[in-house]
């Protein structure tokens, strides 16, 4: 996704276009056009700089910045990548000094090797803190079990409770990516809450839209099919001008009754989920006697 940078080059805006984790790709003006494109070893080992025309910039970039792989600052000097806890070293594919949490024993890789980068699995995780991938991966997993869970809602709902379930199920999925990549819980947040209000807006425009077109489709083929029966039956009864007027005619009746056809459907469905009717009328008791039987003396 592109993102809107800080940095006024020649009093000029650029834009960072990142992948998932946060890796700066391309840069961009601000109409879109490419500056320039970053190339990296699977550690994020800065390999090349080319321009927009394939041609290798690396010793003269056209726009002078920083940030590069997973989004992190990289020092042109040293060649370190800034990791705010500790310095990464691309080259080796490990930090300069060791990890400052204490690991887990159930993954014996954060406990043996206190200077790997991310269990040596940059391809899935990043370590914005240079402290623990941790928090990303937690997250990340905890938002596709809720997406998970969601989507077999939705399976067994149906309907309208389908789309908005589905909708949810897209916005956990899209702040799952949010986290793995080391987003903070404001950005997952903010992720999961844009990305369901999209998937819900095109889900019930669609089935806004599917309804609409399937009434009108009925009316389309109706009236299609009527105008060709009325054509064939016209001409053989008397020529091509009967034809036309059969055509026209058929035309006509066919899209009239596939319209009339959908209203019925349609009343039938709400007439079927209608709630029972009140009746606006109360039993009244019989009145009594205003005579009561004489006592025998």
């Amino acid at each position: 996704m592109g993102k809107k940078c800080g940095k006024n080059e020649r009093s000029k805006i650029i834009r960072f276009i990142k992948y998932a984790q946060g890796t700066v790709t391309d840069v961009t003006d601000s109409s879109g056009t490419k500056l320039m494109h970053y190339v990296y070893s699977a550690f994020g080992e800065l390999i090349g700089v080319k321009d927009a025309y394939g041609a290798d910039v690396t010793s003269a970039p056209p726009v002078a910045t920083s940030f590069t792989y997973t989004g992190r600052e990289h020092d042109s000097e040293s060649g370190y990548y800034y990791y705010r806890a500790r310095y990464y070293d691309s080259s080796l594919g490990r930090f300069l000094q060791s990890d400052p949490e204490p690991g887990k024993l159930n993954l014996p890789a954060t406990v043996v090797n206190k200077f790997a980068y991310v269990v040596n699995n940059p391809l899935n995780f990043t370590d914005p803190s240079g402290m623990s991938f941790w928090g990303s991966l937690l997250s990340g997993l905890a938002w596709v079990g809720g997406a998970v869970a969601f989507t077999a809602f939705a399976i067994v709902t149906g309907g309208v409770g389908a789309i908005l379930l589905g909708a949810v199920a897209a916005g956990m999925a899209s702040a799952s990516i949010t986290a793995f990549s080391g987003g903070t819980v404001a950005q997952q947040l903010g992720t999961f809450a844009n990305a369901t209000v999209l998937a819900g807006t095109i889900g019930m425009g669609g089935f806004a839209a599917g309804a609409l077109l399937g009434v009108t489709a009925g009316v389309a083929v109706g009236a299609g099919l009527g105008a060709t029966i009325g054509a064939v039956v016209g001409y053989k009864a008397g020529g091509v001008g009967m034809a036309i007027v059969g055509g026209v005619v058929g035309a006509f009746t066919g899209g009239f009754a596939a319209a009339a056809g959908a209203g019925v459907v349609t009343a039938s469905y709400s007439a079927l989920n209608a709630p029972a009717p009140v009746p606006d009328w109360i039993p009244i008791a019989p009145p009594e006697p205003d005579l009561l039987p004489a006592t025998v003396p």
